[in-house]
C-alpha cells in the first residue's frame, strides 16, 4: 500500500516495503514533493507526480523501483521541458507495473493529452475527442491488470466525456 507521512511532510508520500517504509524522495534536488498514485501488485514498482525546480510549474510524472530509484517519465513528442510550464502526470500503473497511465504536455497542447508509457515505446499520446475546437484535454487515469485497456476522461473545450 501507499500512505502519508504525516504530520512531519503531509506533501511526501512514501511505498511500503518488505523492510518497512521507504521515502521515495524527489527527482531534482530542488523539488518540494512527490506524490505515489499507482501501485503494481507486487508493490515493488510505484508511479507518480514529483515537483521540479520552481521554474518548472508542472513537475514530472515518474517511475520508481528500488533498483533505479525514481526515473522521469519526461513529456510527450520527446520534450524534455514542457510547453507553459504545465507538467507530466501518472495516476495508475498495471499490476507488473510495465505499463504507466497519466498525460503530459504535447508539442501542441500545452494542458495535456492522455498517455500511456512502456519502458519499450516510452510516453505514446492517446489522443482528444474530436471536437469543435477550445483547448482540448484528455487524461489516463485507470489501467487494468495488463495495461491493455485504459481508462480516463477527454474534453475538447466543449464537450466532456467519461
Amino acid at each position: 500500500g501507499v500512505m502519508k507521512q504525516e504530520p512531519f511532510d503531509v506533501s511526501t508520500r512514501f511505498g511500503i516495503a518488505p523492510t518497512g517504509i521507504v521515502g521515495l524522495g524527489v527527482m531534482d534536488p530542488s523539488g518540494e514533493e512527490s506524490r505515489a498514485y499507482g501501485l503494481s501488485a507486487d508493490g515493488m514498482h510505484v508511479s507518480g507526480w514529483t515537483s521540479m525546480s520552481p521554474a518548472w510549474f508542472g513537475g514530472q510524472a515518474f517511475r520508481w523501483t528500488e533498483e533505479e530509484g525514481m526515473v522521469g517519465l519526461e513529456f510527450l513528442d520527446g520534450m524534455t521541458e514542457p510547453p507553459g510550464g504545465f507538467g507530466s502526470w501518472s495516476w495508475d500503473m498495471s499490476d507488473d507495473g510495465e505499463v504507466i497511465v497519466g498525460y503530459s504536455p504535447n508539442s501542441t497542447w500545452a494542458h495535456g493529452e492522455a498517455f500511456r508509457w512502456t519502458e519499450e515505446l516510452g510516453m505514446v499520446g492517446l489522443g482528444h475527442l474530436p471536437g469543435r475546437g477550445g483547448d482540448p484535454f484528455s487524461e489516463a487515469v485507470g489501467a487494468n491488470r495488463d495495461g491493455t485497456v485504459i481508462t480516463g476522461r477527454s474534453y475538447n473545450g466543449i464537450d466532456e466525456a467519461g
